[in-house]
């Protein structure tokens, strides 16, 4: 696959997409290495501060000097006090071989069309696009109810730049995630919101009601569509632990009002900005850092904690749910500070309690044992998202927390779960397979 990835954006810009779990975001980090072992310039960036991480890379914001910009007018006005930095920007496009961009799912139109005004006169390479539609949607503008086709419209295939890239669409159909044939199949029905009894009724078989929730073992992680009721779950399970509380908050290196880069780390990660430990806790991984042998959605439970050694650092030593023990030392975070486009980094422990977590930070996350709490399911994508996070889809290790089961089919028949102009987007375009034997000369 990348061999073949690869003999494409020697001529073509790519659209690689593709369900949960089939290794999108691998396969991009794969040919980013490629790229940059051959001599190559390559650059790696995220929708969001989260999927930059999980990518290796930088922001959208933060590399092409976005700042607090949401569309391009305001953009066109805030260049004129920064002319030399967009020089300096413009100079380097000129040098890079692929720009990829991760979690494209995320990214408005609007925001589509910032970057395109960025690389419309001095980027020359080839651009490598990454992700899901069928997936959580763009949060950069919140729209009101009656104002539903302005959110159809808010994707970045809406815009005029995705057209003109003339991009080679590619689809990834193997899952990574699950080896479990029957599930991956109903997920892939569900992504595409073709709804059938035989479909509700298999996810029907793992439904517990609310009151069960407090039966499930500690071993369980549950999904909330809100913040509130998760923080809650996380919150009662640390309590009920004996021993000391241990609280670590990020470690900034540069000035910076805290309230500023805590609202930012709120908005855009996956760890807490308040990070409270107790020996036993159980917790869960935020991001993949490989050479220290950690994944995002991977879990533990803490053994010891160190709030400062010889050298002054702290650290957490970490039985992981294979039996392998790690010390976890701090994790360097960088943040785009918009009122000056600097870079502002910081270090964190890049875990959280893994009792309850919401929808939204669970994406990209493979849970060993997961229950989705579906009551208040409100975006595009969200009941997907959630239901593929699980890596084992046996009734034991995947519950659904649901209220009332006469009323489970509509929530699954609820057109809320697809836009129908990311359908429509899908059926329109053709997709050669990767995953298979074809040939792309």
């Amino acid at each position: 696959m990348l061999d073949k990835l690869d003999k494409i954006l020697k001529e073509n810009n790519v659209f690689l997409s593709g369900g949960v779990g089939v290794g999108k975001s691998y396969l991009a980090q794969e040919i980013k290495e490629e790229y940059k072992n051959n001599g190559k310039k390559v650059e790696a960036l995220g929708s969001t501060a989260m999927s930059a991480v999980n990518i290796g890379g930088k922001t959208l914001h933060r590399f092409f000097y976005f700042g607090i910009c949401k569309n391009l007018d305001k953009l066109l006005v805030q260049d004129k006090n920064y002319k030399d930095r967009i020089d300096d920007l413009n100079n380097y496009l000129e040098s890079i071989d692929l720009i990829i961009i991760d979690e494209i799912s995320m990214v408005s139109k609007e925001l589509f069309d910032m970057i395109a005004y960025r690389c419309d006169s001095c980027f020359k390479g080839k651009f490598l696009i990454v992700g899901d539609f069928y997936q959580l949607p763009p949060v950069e503008k919140q729209y009101k109810e009656e104002e539903s086709d302005n959110i159809e419209k808010n994707y970045a295939f809406n815009s005029d730049f995705w057209e003109k890239l003339n991009l080679v669409y590619l689809g990834l159909t193997t899952s990574k995630r699950t080896k479990d044939k029957e599930f991956y199949d109903y997920l892939s029905q569900l992504r595409k919101y073709e709804i059938s009894l035989q479909l509700i009724n298999y996810f029907k078989e793992r439904v517990i009601h609310p009151t069960c929730t407090d039966s499930l073992d500690n071993n369980f992680t549950i999904l909330y569509s809100t913040n509130k009721p998760a923080d809650f779950i996380n919150e009662q399970k640390l309590n009920s632990l004996e021993g000391t509380c241990f609280i670590f908050e990020p470690k900034i290196f540069e000035k910076i009002d805290k309230k500023d880069l805590y609202k930012w780390i709120d908005k855009n990660l996956k760890i807490p900005i308040e990070l409270k430990l107790k020996k036993g806790v159980r917790i869960i991984f935020c991001v993949n850092n490989l050479e220290e042998n950690y994944y995002n959605g991977e879990q533990g439970e803490v053994i010891e904690i160190c709030e400062q050694d010889e050298d002054g650092e702290a650290w957490i030593k970490i039985k992981k749910s294979d039996g392998t023990i790690i010390q976890l030392e701090r994790y360097a975070f960088k943040m785009t500070k918009d009122e000056i486009g600097s870079s502002v980094s910081f270090s964190q422990f890049p875990i959280k309690l893994a009792y309850a977590l919401t929808i939204h930070k669970s994406q990209g996350m493979s849970i060993e044992k997961l229950a989705c709490n579906i009551n208040n399911i409100f975006d595009f994508g969200q009941l997907y998202v959630a239901l593929s996070r699980a890596k084992d889809p046996n009734p034991d290790s995947f519950k659904i927390i649901f209220p009332n089961s006469n009323k489970f089919d509509f929530i699954f028949s609820n057109k809320k779960n697809v836009n129908p102009s990311v359908q429509d987007f899908y059926k329109i375009h053709k997709f050669k397979n990767l995953d298979v034997d074809e040939d792309f000369q």
